[in-house]
């Protein structure tokens, strides 16, 4: 996921069974929800009512027969979000990739991220271990995106890698 879109993997090794980008990205939804600097619960749940609409209509119609065909052994988010979620986990502010990459969100651990993070203003979210003060502001719809993804598709857990497919292109 970046600012502008997700996408979606699905493969083994060489082989790629499922490949989609979506123009849904933490950039692009913060600016269509506009949560504001102290957004709350309610700017949470109406957020997580974009997301859902978004993901069971445009998303899921291609994600769900393939992944019946294809189930992931594991789900893996790559960015700087998911490297910003593992920093904040472990109370780290500095980068260090071996902590990042050994992360794993469960389903409730990311909820309750996600809930924290809505719930401060951003002046608080910019003291965050990890969390850069210039990404307080899209932390929050970048979160609740992996959230979301989570939630409706019904992935135990997220893994969380710092490589991407500038990495994968490299091994090509």
């Amino acid at each position: 996921m970046g600012g502008g879109s997700t996408e979606f993997v699905l493969g083994q090794d060489d082989f790629i069974g499922y490949q989609k980008s979506f123009p849904l990205g933490s950039v692009r939804l913060f600016e269509s929800v506009r949560p504001g600097d102290n957004p709350g619960g309610e700017g949470l749940q109406r957020c997580r009512t974009v997301l859902r609409n978004f993901l069971d209509c445009e998303v899921a119609p291609t994600l769900r027969p393939a992944l019946q065909q294809w189930p992931p052994q594991q789900v893996i988010g790559v960015g700087g979000t998911t490297a910003i979620l593992a920093l904040i986990r472990h109370q780290r502010a500095d980068f260090d990739r071996d902590i990042i990459e050994s992360t794993v969100l469960d389903a409730a651990q990311l909820d309750e991220m996600v809930g924290q993070l809505w719930k401060l203003p951003i002046a608080e979210r910019r003291k965050i271990p990890g969390l850069p003060p210039e990404r307080a502001d899209v932390i929050l719809t970048g979160a609740a995106i992996y959230m979301a993804i989570v939630d409706v598709f019904g992935f135990a857990d997220l893994r969380i890698s710092t490589r991407g497919l500038r990495h994968a292109a490299l091994l090509a």
